[in-house]
C-alpha cells in the first residue's frame, strides 16, 4: 500500500508550477504512491470573495487523513492564508516540505533566488560592460522579490555601482506591470538604462513590449532581463536572458525527500536545487540560428495548439448551456470528458450551498470547510441514478478510484464556485497538461457557469410554477380562482363539447357571510369561506372537476356530466358535507349554501362559459330567495 500525499498547489504560474507538478507526478508514480493535488487559482490581484472561494479547497485536504504534506507556498495569495494553512498541518505531527518559500518550523526545497539572481546581474556588468541598471519587482512583500532585489542590490554594491531608489520599483509581476514601469521610468527620463532587470519573464516581455512602441530596441538601445526562462520568454522575439529554473527536477526531489522523511531519515531544513543562467538575445548573446529556429517552432506549435484547446472549450461552453436539466448536463459533460481525453472526471456538490436559491446572498467568504457528506452529480462512464448518491467528504474520491488495481493514483482537485457560491469540487485524472498550458482555468471556469446556469434554470422552473399558481388559485382556500377560468375551465367545456359529453356548472354561494362577519369579525368570516371551500372540494365526484372560488363567498364547480342524476347526487353530497361540519361545531353559527345549477349539452347551441356561469348564479339566487321567502 502506497503512501497518500498530499500537495497545495496554486497554478496561475501555469508553466512553472505545472512543471513541478509533473516532476511530483513522475516521481509518485515510480514509487507507487499516491498525490492528491489540491489546486486552486487564486491570485495576489484578485478579489477577496474569488480568492476565498478558491482557497476553500486546501480545507478539503485538511478534512482528510495523509502521510506527508507538499506546499508550494510562495504563489499562495497571503502570509496569513499560509499561516493558516502552516498552523493546522503543525498539529498533524506528519512531514511537510515547504516549495520554494522557506516556512518556519518546516523542510524547504527551492531555487537560490539569490545565487541565480546575483549570476545574472554579474553577467551584465562584466560581460556587457552595463553601469546604470533598473529593476523592475514584483510584489513588494513577496519573498522571491525580495531575493532577487537583494542580489541586485549586493551586487551593484560590489562592483561600486551607485544604488539609486528611482530605478528600483515594485510592481505584481505581470505583464501590465512591466509596460507599467516602462511608462513610470519614462516620465522620470531613465527608461533607457544600459538594462533593466525584471524580477520575472512576464514583466520582462511587458517591458519590451512598451520600450518598442516608443521606438526604443532590444538590445541594441537597452538589455532587459527576466527570471524563470519559461516558454514565453525563449519565444519571446528577441528571446529573453533568464534564469532557468529545474521545474521537474524540483517537484521529483520534493517528493523524494518527503518519503524518506516519512522513513525517519534526516535531512537538512534548506535544500537547494540548481538553476541556471541563460543568456540570450535581450542581452545581446546570441545562442544560434539553430536553437532560435527550434524556440520559435516550439512557440508556433503550442499557440496552435492552445488555440484548439479553446476552441473545444468553447464548443463545451455552448454544448452545456444548451442543457435543460442535470440529467442532460452529465450527458454531455461525459462526451466532453472523452474530448479533452480526461481518463477520470468526477463532481461532489454541496448539496446545502447548492440548493440555496440563487437569487440569495452567498454565505460569507472565508476558509470554510466542506460538509461531512457530498452529492456525487457526476463521475464518468456512469448514468445518473433516481436517487442521490452520498460520499463522505473525508474519503475524497469515490472508492472505485482507489479499487482500479493501480499501484499510483493522482488525483487533481478544483474549487467549483461562481459569484462567491461555492458550491463542490471536482476531480480528473490526466490533466497535467491543461495546467502546464494554462487553459485547465479557463475549461473549470465554464464548466463553474454551466453547472451555476443548469441550477438557475431549475430555480426558474421552480418559481415560474409556483407563480403560476399563485397566478391561478386563491390564497385563502389554495381553490383555483378566476383566472383558471379561462387557462383550465374553458379547455374543459371546449374538449367534452367535441367529445360529445355534457359539463356541469355548479354555483354556490355561503349564506349569512356579512352577518358572521359582522358579528364576529372577519377572522371568523374567513373560516366559514374555508369552511365552505373544503366542503365543495371534498363533495367533487373526482379529480377532474374543477372547484372555483368565483368571488368573496361564491363558488364555482365544473365537471364532466357522465349520467343522469349526476346534479342531484352532487347537491346531496354537499348538503351531508354541510350537515357534518355543523354537527362538529367548529362555528358559532351554522354554515349554509345556496346552489344553482346548469348543465351544458353539446347537443344545444354553443353557448360562451361565461353563458353557463351566468345561468347558475342566476338559478343560485333564485334557490337563495326561496329560502329566505320559506324563512
Amino acid at each position: 500500500m502506497g503512501k497518500k500525499i498530499a500537495v497545495f498547489s496554486t497554478a496561475w504560474n501555469g508553466e512553472h508550477i505545472g512543471g513541478i507538478l509533473k516532476g511530483m507526478q513522475q516521481k509518485a508514480k515510480e514509487t507507487g504512491n499516491d498525490l492528491y493535488i489540491f489546486n486552486t487559482y487564486g491570485g495576489f490581484e484578485e478579489e477577496k470573495a474569488f480568492n476565498d472561494c478558491e482557497y476553500r479547497i486546501f480545507h478539503l485536504a485538511l478534512q482528510s487523513e495523509f502521510d506527508g504534506m507538499l506546499i508550494l507556498s510562495n504563489n499562495i495569495a497571503s502570509y496569513n492564508r499560509i499561516e493558516s494553512l502552516m498552523q493546522q498541518i503543525r498539529s498533524r505531527d506528519i512531514p511537510c516540505i515547504s516549495l520554494e518559500q522557506d516556512v518556519p518550523d518546516f523542510h524547504f526545497i527551492g531555487t537560490n533566488n539569490y545565487a541565480a539572481m546575483s549570476e545574472l546581474v554579474e553577467h551584465l556588468i562584466t560581460v556587457h560592460d552595463c553601469r546604470t541598471l533598473n529593476f523592475v519587482g514584483g510584489f513588494c512583500d513577496h519573498i522571491e522579490n525580495k531575493e532577487r532585489k537583494k542580489a541586485f542590490i549586493d551586487v551593484l554594491t560590489g562592483h561600486a555601482i551607485p544604488v539609486e531608489p528611482d530605478r528600483i520599483r515594485d510592481y505584481c509581476f505581470s505583464r501590465e506591470s512591466g509596460e507599467q514601469a516602462f511608462r513610470d521610468f519614462h516620465e522620470r527620463g531613465i527608461a533607457i538604462p544600459d538594462a533593466v532587470v525584471c524580477a520575472n519573464d512576464d514583466m520582462a516581455i511587458g517591458y519590451i513590449r512598451m520600450a518598442e512602441q516608443f521606438g526604443y530596441k532590444v538590445p541594441d538601445d537597452l538589455i532587459v532581463t527576466g527570471f524563470d526562462n519559461l516558454s514565453q520568454a525563449y519565444c519571446n522575439i528577441p528571446s529573453i536572458s533568464s534564469v532557468g529554473r529545474s521545474k521537474e527536477n524540483l517537484g521529483r526531489q520534493a517528493v523524494e525527500q518527503l518519503l524518506g522523511m516519512m522513513e525517519g531519515r534526516e535531512y537538512p531544513h534548506a535544500v537547494y536545487v540548481r538553476s541556471a543562467f541563460h543568456p540570450n538575445l535581450s542581452c545581446g548573446c546570441d545562442r544560434g540560428i539553430e536553437l532560435f529556429e527550434k524556440v520559435q517552432k516550439q512557440k508556433s506549435d503550442m499557440e496552435y495548439d492552445n488555440i484548439g484547446i479553446r476552441w473545444r472549450i468553447n464548443v463545451m461552453q455552448k454544448q452545456l448551456l444548451a442543457c435543460r436539466d442535470e440529467r442532460e448536463f452529465c450527458s454531455v459533460l461525459e462526451g466532453e470528458r472523452i474530448r479533452f481525453s480526461f481518463s477520470r472526471l468526477c463532481i461532489m456538490i454541496d448539496e446545502e450551498e447548492y440548493s440555496a436559491h440563487y437569487l440569495d446572498e452567498p454565505a460569507a467568504g472565508g476558509m470554510k470547510c466542506y460538509p461531512p457528506q457530498m452529492r456525487l452529480m457526476f463521475q464518468e462512464n456512469t448514468e445518473p441514478g433516481s436517487e442521490p448518491v452520498m460520499i463522505r467528504t473525508s474519503r475524497l474520491v469515490p472508492d472505485a478510484y482507489l479499487q482500479d488495481g493501480e499501484d499510483s493514483h493522482v488525483f487533481v482537485f478544483l474549487p467549483m464556485h461562481l459569484h462567491g457560491r461555492n458550491f463542490g469540487y471536482c476531480i480528473l485524472q490526466d490533466c497535467m497538461d491543461y495546467i502546464v498550458n494554462g487553459n485547465l482555468f479557463y475549461w473549470i471556469s465554464e464548466l463553474n457557469a454551466a453547472i451555476e446556469h443548469i441550477k438557475q434554470n431549475a430555480c426558474i422552473r421552480k418559481l415560474n410554477k409556483k407563480l403560476a399558481h399563485m397566478y391561478m388559485h386563491d390564497p385563502l382556500t389554495d381553490l383555483y380562482n378566476r383566472f383558471a377560468i379561462k387557462n383550465v375551465g374553458e379547455p374543459l367545456l371546449v374538449k367534452n363539447r367535441r367529445e360529445g359529453r355534457r359539463t356541469i356548472f355548479l354555483f354556490a354561494d355561503l349564506d349569512g357571510l356579512k352577518s358572521i362577519n359582522d358579528l364576529y369579525g372577519h377572522e371568523t368570516g374567513d373560516v366559514a369561506i374555508r369552511a365552505a371551500a373544503g366542503v365543495l372540494k371534498q363533495s367533487c365526484p373526482d379529480s377532474t372537476y374543477l372547484c372555483i372560488r368565483y368571488g368573496g363567498d361564491e363558488f364555482l364547480l365544473l365537471g364532466t356530466y357522465r349520467e343522469d342524476g349526476d346534479a342531484d347526487r352532487l347537491k346531496r353530497e354537499i348538503e351531508d358535507r354541510v350537515a357534518a361540519y355543523n354537527a362538529r361545531h367548529e362555528l358559532p353559527v351554522l354554515l349554509g349554501m345556496s346552489v344553482g345549477v346548469v348543465i351544458a349539452d353539446p347537443a344545444e347551441e354553443a353557448r360562451s362559459i361565461d353563458y353557463y356561469i351566468n345561468k347558475s348564479d342566476t338559478m343560485m339566487y333564485q334557490i337563495k330567495r326561496e329560502k329566505k321567502h320559506c324563512l
